[in-house]
C-alpha cells in the first residue's frame, strides 16, 4: 500500500461536503448535474484513463407543492412531511385517521392508520461468532472485538455510491446513477457491458459510512459509535478471509461479513446486481434508520471510519493481485 496516496479524513470529508453544499441529488437536478462533473474531475485527476459519461434513462421527478392536514373535533392540526420520491400526486385525498390493530389489519382497509413497519430482521441464528476458520461457515462472521452490539439489534431500513472493479488487465471505477430509482445506473451498466464482466475478478461497492444515532429520552443523540458495518462478500473463502484480515488490519469493529443472498437474491445495495450476472462481489453498506430523512446530514458522517475504510478497501483489491477472474469464480461456494 502506498501510504503517501491515501487521502486524509479532512479531505474526503471536505469532498463530502463540497457534494453535499448542491442539494438534493435526484435525477435530473441541477446538483446531480453538478456531481456528475465533479466525479469525472475527480478521476482525472487521480490518473484514470478513458473517463467518460454513460446515459442512463430515468424519470424525472420534482414535487411542487405537498401538504398534510389532520382534522377533529378541537380543530385542524398542520403537520409537516414530505412527499416520497416518485410518488403519484393525490389530488384533495382524503381519508379517516384509525388506530391500527396488528390482530386485525382489515379493520383499517379504506383508512389511514400509524403503524411501524419492520423492514428487516435477523437474529443469532442467521450469524455466526468470529472463529479462526472460515471454511464451512454458513452465514457470516462477526468482527466485533468489544461487543458493542447485541445481536437482537436490527436495523429497520435500508439505505440509500461509488464502484470499483477489478479486472484481469486492472482497476476501474465508476460512479453510478439513480440508485433510489430502482438501481438503474448499476443496471443500465450490466446491460451495456455484459460481455466484458467474464474479465472482472471483483466487484466493490462503498455506501454510506454512518454514525449511530439513538433516540434517549425523547432527544437524538451520537451513541458514539459507527453504524453496524455490513460487508456482503461472494462465498470464496479465501476472499472472505481476505476481507476479515482487512478489516482486522485497519481495526475496523462492528463489521458484519454476510453472504450476498442472506436477505434475498442479492445483495440489499447499488452493486447488489452484479451478484445475478454472477461477479464475485464485496460491497459495503450501512443502514441508519435516519436514511431518506431531513436529519440525515453532515453530522452523521463516520469521519473516523472513511480513512481505515478506504485503507481497508486497498487491502482487498491488492490480495486479488495474482488471481484471475475465472480462479475467483472456482472458489465460489454454494
Amino acid at each position: 500500500m502506498h501510504d503517501e496516496f491515501v487521502p486524509p479524513t479532512s479531505e474526503i470529508q471536505a469532498w463530502i461536503e463540497r457534494i453535499f453544499s448542491h442539494g438534493i441529488r435526484r435525477p435530473g437536478y441541477p446538483a446531480d448535474r453538478w456531481t456528475e462533473g465533479f466525479c469525472v474531475e475527480q478521476f482525472r485527476k487521480l490518473g484514470l484513463e478513458k473517463v467518460r459519461l454513460e446515459p442512463v434513462k430515468l424519470p424525472y421527478w420534482e414535487p411542487l407543492s405537498w401538504s398534510l392536514r389532520a382534522s377533529g373535533v378541537e380543530g385542524d392540526l398542520h403537520l409537516e412531511c414530505f412527499p416520497l420520491p416518485h410518488s403519484a400526486p393525490a389530488d384533495a385525498l382524503e381519508l379517516e385517521l384509525s388506530a391500527f390493530d396488528p390482530a386485525h389489519p382489515e379493520w383499517v382497509s379504506g383508512r389511514a392508520a400509524l403503524t411501524e413497519v419492520r423492514l428487516l430482521r435477523f437474529g443469532p441464528s442467521d450469524i455466526v461468532s468470529d472463529a479462526p476458520d472460515l471454511e464451512g461457515v454458513p452465514n457470516g462472521r462477526i468482527v466485533d472485538p468489544r461487543n458493542t452490539f447485541r445481536m437482537t439489534d436490527s436495523p429497520d431500513r435500508f439505505p440509500a455510491c461509488g464502484f470499483a472493479g477489478v479486472t484481469a488487465a486492472g482497476c476501474g471505477s465508476s460512479s453510478n446513477a439513480g440508485h433510489m430509482a430502482g438501481g438503474a445506473g448499476c443496471r443500465t451498466f450490466l446491460r451495456a457491458h455484459a460481455s466484458e464482466l467474464d474479465r472482472m475478478v471483483l466487484a466493490i461497492h462503498l455506501e454510506h459510512p454512518a454514525r449511530e444515532f439513538a433516540t434517549r429520552k425523547g432527544v437524538l443523540s451520537a451513541t458514539g459509535e459507527p453504524e453496524p458495518r455490513w460487508f456482503f462478500t461472494s462465498r470464496n473463502p479465501q476472499l472472505e478471509r481476505n476481507v476479515l484480515d482487512a478489516l482486522r488490519a485497519e481495526q475496523l469493529e462492528r463489521c458484519l461479513i454476510l453472504p450476498p443472498q442472506i436477505f434475498g437474491g442479492h445483495p440489499t445495495t447499488d452493486g447488489g446486481p452484479f451478484h445475478l450476472y454472477g461477479v464475485p462481489l464485496v460491497n459495503f453498506l450501512s443502514a441508519p434508520f435516519y436514511l431518506f430523512d431531513a436529519m440525515d446530514s453532515l453530522d452523521k458522517i463516520d469521519e473516523a471510519g472513511l480513512v481505515p475504510l478506504t485503507r481497508a478497501t486497498i487491502r482487498i483489491i491488492e490480495a486479488t493481485r495474482g488471481v484471475s477472474a475465472s480462479a475467483m469464480r472456482e472458489g465460489v461456494v454454494a
